[in-house]
């Protein structure tokens, strides 16, 4: 499905994708300012956008495995929630990834559910609370409230708003309350049959992988008696041929074998480039149990060439230098983590305490932030607590996720954990496609000595995505201040 920008007046195109057909919707919003002190409304209204993160995640139907019916009705999961910017939105439809905060501050959310007591309201004063909802054959209204204590924003410009799944809603884009506490970052799409929930892997199991290499292959690695061997294996994630099956095998592979430019002590860390192909390996052991805790090394594989990728003048590895001193292990035994990069951008875990035996935790602490084209340009992100094992991270835009945590500008802020961890299951989830909207996800076996165990794969959605977007005009942006209550009713509608 070619991707186009989505006018106000157009809403979304009918189309189909895995065999579900999506109406064409427009919405409409309605906000009403209310002083309390001289009873006077202020009313702004407008049409919107909606974007792609719907059709997208849909598209992206890993392996033919999505659960439509997981995502319905859509206007109680993924419209159900409001978010409320300072800065306007880029209006187009691709623009679904929600910004964090250094690039856009959310002065009010609200989902399907009202704080249950005072106390956990005042625990977060950006969210607002569900007024009701009205239904009709073809639309459907949700209007939610902030009183004069809640929503403000002071002396600052209210100028967009967005709808995005009702849980991110309900928590807002990061903070200390019970309700972020609880959050669960990822929505779980996938059939619940029993090729899904009964997957049964062993120790450097043929069925690995580690990335999405393209549409019909998986790419896994290994350590080899001190090389890297690299494996492109036939996996139907979103194209199949005459051989690819539900689980990826050794048969048919394209496998080969790199000499790394130093000593590999460990399973490294590493990331995927899909794009170039190009397999990013990241480590600083300087022993099986020992690491530099300011130094890391890097080099690239070129993974279509099968060769070391010349990072300069004949130089094919790095070294960085970390100003904060407390890298994490980049690498345990038996232990694979995708790490995230943006652009040049690179993110290390960090932490104060770490252990690098197989079985104990890393304490990871927050990330560092590091532009490989200018390692002088870095920042220490810190989670509000330590976050025992190594989990995988995702991220289409701004904000970083895992399972148990939330990366919101510099700071990194607890959440559900809805993996398994390390210490749990002796084994890790990787996302294929952690740059994406949604990404299969597997179990890669970590321990060499137990017997094989069945776990479960899933596909997973990224809930920090808008559905629709709308920028408030230049002539109605306002302050929400406390001798105001504040109303927002959105509408749905198909036409």
């Amino acid at each position: 499905m070619s991707k186009k920008i989505i006018s106000a007046s157009e809403g979304m195109e009918l189309s189909r994708l895995g065999g579900m057909k999506l109406p064409t919707l427009k919405g409409h919003v309605k906000i009403t300012l209310h002083n309390c002190k001289n009873g006077k409304n202020r009313v702004i209204e407008g049409s919107n956008i909606i974007t792609n993160a719907i059709p997208d995640i849909l598209k992206y139907n890993f392996l033919n495995g999505i659960d439509a019916g997981s995502i319905l009705p859509l206007v109680d999961t993924w419209f159900g929630g409001i978010l409320v910017y300072e800065q306007a939105h880029t209006l187009n439809a691709d623009n679904y990834n929600i910004p964090n905060d250094t690039n856009n501050h959310l002065f009010a959310h609200a989902g399907d559910e009202a704080p249950a007591t005072a106390a956990i309201a005042q625990e977060d004063l950006q969210r607002g609370s569900p007024l009701q909802t009205i239904r009709t054959d073809n639309s459907i209204t949700h209007t939610w409230e902030w009183g004069h204590a809640q929503g403000n924003s002071g002396d600052r410009y209210i100028r967009s708003l967005a709808l995005c799944h009702k849980d991110i809603g309900n928590a807002g884009l990061g903070n200390l309350s019970t309700a972020f506490h609880n959050l669960n970052p990822f929505a779980k799409i996938n059939v619940g049959t029993s090729a899904w929930t009964d997957f049964n892997i062993a120790y450097e199991d043929a069925k690995d992988v580690h990335a999405m290499y393209d549409d019909a292959n998986g790419l896994s690695f290994k350590l080899d008696s001190g090389d890297i061997s690299v494996s492109v294996k036939k996996l139907a994630y979103l194209k199949t041929g005459l051989c690819q099956t539900m689980t990826a095998t050794t048969s048919l592979a394209r496998t080969f074998t790199i000499t790394p430019p130093f000593t590999l002590y460990a399973l490294p860390c590493y990331y995927f480039d899909r794009t170039t192909k190009y397999l990013w390996i990241f480590t600083n052991m300087t022993s099986a149990t020992t690491r530099d805790a300011e130094n890391i090394k890097y080099f690239v594989i070129d993974c279509e060439n099968e060769a070391l990728v010349d990072l300069g003048s004949g130089v094919y590895y790095k070294t960085i230098q970390s100003d904060y001193a407390k890298i994490a292990p980049l690498g345990i035994n038996y232990n694979y983590t995708n790490l995230i990069k943006q652009g040049s951008d690179v993110f290390f875990p960090t932490s104060d305490n770490p252990s690098t035996h197989a079985y104990e935790g890393p304490n990871i602490t927050g990330l560092q932030r590091i532009d490989l084209s200018n390692t002088a340009d870095q920042e220490t992100i810190t989670f509000n607590d330590v976050q025992a094992y190594y989990q995988s991270y995702m991220s289409g835009g701004d904000i970083i996720v895992n399972s148990g945590r939330v990366i919101n500008g510099d700071t990194g802020y607890t959440c559900a954990s809805f993996l398994p961890t390390h210490a749990e299951t002796l084994h890790n989830h990787l996302f294929s496609s952690p740059d994406l909207v949604s990404s299969y996800v597997q179990p890669v076996k970590m321990d060499a000595y137990t017997a094989s165990i069945t776990y479960p794969r899933y596909i997973l959605a990224n809930k920090f995505v808008h559905t629709t977007l709308y920028n408030i005009p230049n002539a109605d942006i306002f302050h929400k201040t406390a001798t105001e209550s504040m109303s927002i009713a959105y509408t749905i509608e198909e036409v």
